[in-house]
Parts: structure tokens; sequence; C-alpha cells
């Protein structure tokens, strides 16, 4: 399993070997713009996935492919959003799962998003933090203008919803977790999940900075929550039990 590059041929063919690495250039140009259009293993399935077997990817104007199998890529994927990082050692390419794309920038050389000689695949997978992994194309498109936008909300009233998993796991030692940044007008179902050792308390706070709508909250002699408008870092939930309890819960919050 690796991601191995295509032998470059000579601007002016000299032996065999040149048109051989020509024929082979030819063949990767008709897959990237024909069939290999999307190169993650199983698109429409919600496992997770690999680069397939056979794909070329072009880093930087040299060209790769994958051979012998499918690349199964390095590292971890977290709970949302997540992209696959392509990094050149030598001859090999190795991919990368990674979460946060801020330093990386277009560049035409690449043709999508990169740093230094790194670059991210234009796709995106998004995790559930259980068992599912939906895969997207995620290409760049810029002043795109429409004059209005239904989501079945109305006219424009478009606003992003997203999931958070808040999992404490075993909690044997009282602990806090922050639900992490929104943007504004931002819908977000958060789940509290985990088993609460007796007597141990878990807190979880709202994102740090601006105000936040709870439209929902949950009760109990055990349980403390706060619903309303509240400023950002606002404890919202608290739960403790005098004895090992199984916490699962759910708010709905937004981003004022």
């Amino acid at each position: 399993m690796a991601i191995t590059q295509v032998t470059q041929y000579n601007s002016t063919p000299t032996v065999v070997g040149d048109y051989a690495a020509q024929n082979g250039h030819i063949q990767a140009f008709i897959n990237q713009t024909n069939n290999h259009s999307f190169i993650l293993t199983d698109p429409t399935a919600t496992t997770i996935p690999a680069i397939a077997l056979g794909t070329y990817i072009s880093s930087g104007g040299t060209l790769f492919l994958v051979d012998t199998a499918n690349y199964t890529i390095l590292g971890s994927v977290a709970s949302g959003n997540n992209y696959i990082k392509m990094s050149v050692s030598g001859t090999t390419l190795t991919a990368t799962w990674i979460q946060d794309i801020s330093v990386y920038a277009y560049n035409p050389i690449y043709g999508y998003l990169a740093s230094g000689t790194d670059m991210i695949l234009p796709y995106l997978v998004v995790y559930d933090g259980t068992s599912v992994y939906n895969k997207y194309r995620n290409d760049i498109i810029s002043n795109v203008n429409f004059s209005t936008v239904n989501t079945g909300q109305g006219a424009n009233e478009v606003y992003r919803t997203s999931r958070e998993i808040i999992d404490f796991g075993t909690a044997t030692v009282a602990e806090t977790k922050t639900i992490s940044d929104m943007i504004s007008g931002e819908i977000r179902f958060v789940s509290i999940i985990g088993t609460i050792s007796a007597s141990i308390a878990v807190k979880v706070l709202l994102p740090s900075g601006g105000y936040y709508d709870v439209v929902d909250a949950v009760s109990g002699s055990d349980i403390i929550s706060n619903r309303g408008l509240l400023a950002g870092g606002t404890l919202i939930f608290t739960y403790q039990w005098s004895s090992d309890k199984t916490a699962n819960f759910s708010f709905v919050i937004r981003m004022v």
C-alpha cells in the first residue's frame, strides 16, 4: 500500500521509457477527468474511507499513483469535519487526517488548498462521533450569486445547523467541558453522554463570547440546567448523583 510517483518523461523523448512514461501520464489525465472524479472508497456508504486503488493524484505538478491496494489514511478522525492532507516524502505521497485547515490557502499550482509542499485533497468527511462517515466533494466556488435561497425555511432564512456530542466517557473525577465555537445564527443540537460515577459532578459551558438562546433544557433533582438567552461561557448543565448513572441528555442552542 503506497502512493508512488509516476515516472516523469523527458520533454523530448530519447528512449522507449520516455514513451511509456508519456502513456502513463496520458492515462492519468483520462482517469482524473473522467471516472476518477471521486477518489475515496465507497462514496455512498457511511464507513470510514480510504483512497481508492488506481487513483492518480497530482501534487505540485508531480504525478502519483495509488498502487497495490487501497491507501489507508494515516492519523485519526474527530467528530465533525475532517480533511485529508497530502505530503510529499521522496518519491511517495502520504495522506493524513487533519481537522484544522486554517493555514491552507488556494494555490493554482496544486489546484486547491496548500501550505508549503503540503496540500489538501478536495474532500470533506463528516464524522458523527459514533459510526457514520459522510463523504463530500469540497471544491472551491466563489462569487456565487442567487436572488433568493430557500432551504424550506422561507426565502433567505438559511442558517448553519450542526450537531455536537459531548462524551464524558467513564467520569471518575469532576470535569467541565465547553461546547465548541459557533457562528452567528448557527443552530446546534448538543448531546451529553457518559457514565458518571457516584457523587461526581460533570458540567457543560456555552462557548466563550457572544450570546446564545438555549431553547431546550432538562430538569430533575440531580440536574441543574439553564435556558433562555445566556452569555457565552455560562454554565448550562450540571449533573451529579449519589450512585453511578448513565447520562443521556440533549440541548438545542442557537448563537444570536
